[in-house]
């Protein structure tokens, strides 16, 4: 029996047991062995939320650092020592408001995303649903191998969305057709129905169109914003170490810096 139990790299026993018992008597001879092994424990994963929210805390951050350190004269004067005067401190507040803009283009396609998936999975369910009734009762209208290749009626439901799309699309459009358009009317599926039923299809392919837009741009838009951070961090880092170097005499000035 295994047990991993405790911290990072706390030995773990592993008891291996073997009995022999002896018959008629009650004795009994086990040997035990221990095997130790060195157990890890895995870091911990950021979920993706907490993630964001850090990134924007520390965009935020850089915000207000920067702002602080141009409204005091004394820190301007101190690190214009360094090359960082009011031209580079504009670069840095050019980068942040960047990440800040990529950052919020970034949240608002997510939203989008999410949004159009919804409408997209409701049109699937009720393309699905009306193929679904479709299917059986044209089966049973039209149990013939011919009619049911000419309906597409063969093999079930295609799970891919592509090929269900194909598919229902020209079931439908040969059920408007004789032989068979007639058959069908009279059995609850006149050309009106049949219609609407085509147009369900075609509104989940435009669903379906939309919402793969819709992951392209979200993905493109985390790919800008991460860019966008990555760009801002570096420079908000050799900001960070320069004025702690400069400053270091004047803790009072890093603080107000929070740094």
């Amino acid at each position: 029996m295994l047990g991993v139990f405790g911290q990072q790299d706390r030995a773990v026993n592993i008891l291996i047991g073997t009995t022999q018992t002896r018959q008629g008597t009650s004795r009994q001879r086990r040997r035990v062995f221990y095997l130790r092994q060195r157990v890890s424990k895995p870091k911990p994963v950021k979920e993706r939320a907490e993630q964001d929210q850090a990134m924007l805390d520390r965009i935020v951050g850089v915000g207000q650092t920067l702002a602080t350190a141009q409204a005091d004269t004394e820190i301007m004067a101190l690190l214009a020592s360094r090359g960082f005067d009011a031209a580079k401190f504009a670069e840095g507040l050019a980068l942040q408001q960047a990440a800040q803009a990529a950052f919020s283009v970034r949240q608002t396609a997510i939203k989008t995303q999410g949004q159009i998936s919804a409408i997209r999975n409701g049109a699937e369910s009720a393309a699905r649903e009306m193929v679904g009734e479709f299917r059986v009762n044209a089966r049973r209208l039209f149990p013939a191998a011919a009619d049911r290749t000419a309906l597409s009626l063969n093999g079930s439901i295609p799970k891919d969305a592509q090929q269900f799309i194909g598919t229902a699309q020209m079931s439908y459009r040969e059920a408007q057709k004789e032989p068979y358009a007639a058959t069908f009317a009279a059995n609850g599926y006149p050309a009106a129905y049949l219609t609407s039923a085509l147009a369900a299809v075609d509104a989940f392919k435009k669903a379906d169109e939309d919402q793969n837009a819709a992951i392209g741009a979200a993905t493109k838009s985390t790919a800008d914003r991460d860019a966008a951070f990555a760009t801002l961090d570096k420079w908000q880092k050799i900001f960070e170490q320069l004025a702690q170097t400069t400053l270091k005499s004047r803790p009072d000035l890093l603080k107000k810096l929070n740094l």
